[in-house]
């Protein structure tokens, strides 16, 4: 009787220690259904997105969706066309040139969606709600947010704030002239060419040329280039300041060039070029030496603070110091002159 009386206790103690357990479980899971999402800030990036999934591109009706994307592109100074392969349905095209010929990445993506019928949603498809930091909309996964991120790279680019060299080979033609424009200094081949043509595709400039080419060659030459369609060689490119220097020789003559007029940039510390830069843009639009002189007083005394500073200081000196000892006044002689 003792044997079963022990063993009703302790099926009894096993079966709330199972109870507990199963019931722990239980209440975990229902906390993780019950789980509430604290509200997050809406940055311009999901604003974008929003804008862009309001536009109903279904099947065969994308070209709103492609003027929507090359406004962002013509935006940050990158000339893009819209190409419709039949009426409504746009394509758009936008390109940076590499440095090596042959090698390439293209990012690709849909502008379209399927149909979306409003009854078989629980929000209206193309109004981009935000509910519980998710976003309602058709193409807001496939692909408008994926289009929007390969966008952000390929302006990250475009939009490089450090100093950049256009090693001009053949003929910048276009969008060609406006990416070589786009650039801080431009080398030219003996084959280079450097003509817009906008003007005989019926079409207007685009991506800021006619800002970038007034500034670089001033109005003469750019209004001679735009409107009536001279082309300029390598040669005329370095007269005209379109083109710092023409370099002789062949492909690999011209890339060689400009590693190398690239190499003290490279080799001075990377955060001083940057401001370096970014000073030289800001003075450009300035009316007053004197505040020019403000404007890079406060990035001088900035930089002056740094490591490298102290480092690049004390080699300098140390330069000099050698320099001055092996080129020493010779002793005066100690032999007497009648």
């Amino acid at each position: 009787m003792r044997r079963v009386v022990i063993a009703v206790v302790c099926a009894g103690i096993a079966f709330v220690a199972a109870l507990f357990v199963y019931n722990r479980r239980i209440e975990s899971e229902l906390r993780s259904q019950l789980y509430i999402p604290k509200k997050e800030r809406i940055t311009p990036e999901i604003r974008l997105l929003q804008d862009y999934v309001r536009i109903d591109t279904v099947t065969g009706d994308e070209t709103p969706g492609a003027r929507f994307l090359a406004a962002l592109l013509e935006k940050n100074g990158v000339k893009a066309e819209v190409i419709e392969s039949a009426p409504g349905r746009g394509n758009v095209y936008a390109r940076l040139k590499g440095r090596r010929s042959g090698e390439g990445l293209l990012l690709l993506n849909h502008i379209d969606v399927m149909p979306a019928p409003p009854e078989g949603w629980r929000k209206p498809p193309f109004r981009a709600d935000i509910v519980f930091n998710q976003m309602w909309g058709r193409g807001t996964l496939d692909m408008k947010s994926i289009a929007l991120c390969e966008l952000e790279g390929f302006l990250a680019v475009a939009r490089c704030e450090l100093p950049t060299i256009a090693a001009v080979g053949g003929a910048a033609v276009g969008a060609g002239l406006n990416l070589a424009l786009a650039t801080d200094v431009r080398l030219a081949g003996p084959r280079a060419k450097f003509v817009a043509r906008f003007l005989d595709l019926g079409l207007h400039p685009g991506g800021g040329m006619t800002w970038l080419l007034q500034r670089i060659v001033g109005p003469q030459t750019a209004m001679a280039m735009t409107v009536f369609g001279q082309m300029l060689d390598g040669r005329e490119a370095e007269r005209t300041g379109l083109a710092f220097q023409m370099v002789d020789g062949d492909h690999d003559a011209l890339v060689t060039a400009a590693v190398a007029l690239a190499a003290p940039a490279a080799a001075a510390p990377r955060e001083l070029v940057i401001e370096t830069k970014r000073s030289m843009r800001t003075t450009a639009s300035l009316n007053e030496h004197a505040a020019a002189v403000e404007v890079e007083l406060v990035a001088q005394l900035e930089s002056m603070k740094t490591p490298a500073f102290t480092e690049l200081l004390a080699r300098m000196r140390e330069k000099i110091s050698k320099r001055t000892r092996g080129h020493r006044a010779p002793e005066p002689s100690s032999e007497g002159h009648n």
